[in-house]
């Protein structure tokens, strides 16, 4: 399998900052950044498996993650995507 997290990628994460137990959800954005944590980045499409600890992802069950809550890709999608607005930003989080 791609070690890459697409737009439309089912991972593995865990809810409540890393408290929760894993449950599968589908990415619907993606932002990148410099640093580890940081909430706010560059849209992008697609981020290595390595690098998601720089990335904050929305997801399709209306919340959103930092990288290190997602523990493993479970399917990740064959055709691209379409990128869409982040809901974080809608809401001004």
């Amino acid at each position: 399998m791609e070690n890459i997290i697409k737009i439309g990628t089912e991972v593995k994460y865990r809810g409540s900052f890393g408290t929760e137990k894993p449950t599968n959800v589908v990415v619907t954005h993606i932002e990148r950044s410099e640093y580890k944590r940081d909430k706010y980045g560059e849209e992008v499409d697609s981020v290595p498996f390595e690098e998601r600890e720089y990335c904050v992802f929305d997801l399709d069950n209306g919340h959103w993650c930092y990288g290190e809550q997602i523990d493993e890709i479970v399917d990740v999608p064959k055709v691209k995507l379409t990128k869409h607005l982040s809901h974080r930003h809608n809401l001004g989080f």
